[in-house]
């Protein structure tokens, strides 16, 4: 997340703007020492702006990068929404197999580069199954979420699921007590 804070300075009515300062009572006055005045122009200036053009501040979500994304994978992303721009404003062929070869490009160098990271990543976690079973369910898109039948007592719950195995477990004629 980032702050952005900005303000809109082609918004603002210029004839209104000169006649505030005016207004201010900008001026230079023998009694006022050089500091003091470039600190008087300063709030001044500051105020006038703040009311014709108030500072904004918005927040803007930046999504987390991937692993695999490199400047290269960026700079292709880059070109292939340039050429594409360019394709959408001429509507020439050219322009058109243009775009399509860059987004060919950007297509293979992501997917080479999806495929080395997973691939490296594989072969150095091979030895823990849990890193793996961990980025195969990242990957599937698979949630951990475990979901019990609607219940409004959790120890009634567990108790009617605790007799529920035991009924099966001795209609199987499984004696499970030592």
């Amino acid at each position: 997340m980032v702050l952005n804070h900005s303000c809109l300075l082609k918004s603002v009515n210029i004839v209104d703007f000169q006649w505030d300062i005016l207004d201010s009572g900008i001026h230079l006055d023998s009694d006022m020492s050089i500091d003091g005045f470039f600190s008087f122009y300063n709030s001044t200036l500051h105020d006038c702006l703040e009311k014709h053009a108030p500072i904004t501040t918005r927040t803007i979500s930046v999504p987390p990068r991937v692993a695999w994304f490199s400047e290269e994978i960026k700079c292709a992303k880059k070109e292939k929404r340039k050429a594409e721009r360019k394709w959408r404003m001429t509507k020439l062929e050219s322009d058109l197999s243009q775009f399509k070869r860059k987004r060919a490009f950007c297509t293979s160098s992501m997917k080479k580069a999806r495929s080395e990271y997973y691939s490296t990543f594989i072969n150095d976690n091979s030895s823990d199954q849990g890193k793996l079973f961990k980025a195969s369910k990242y990957l599937l898109n698979l949630k951990n979420d475990i979901q019990f039948p609607p219940h409004s007592d959790a120890f009634k719950l567990a108790n009617d699921f605790g007799n529920f195995f035991d009924r099966r477990l001795s209609i199987l004629g499984v004696n499970y007590l030592i």
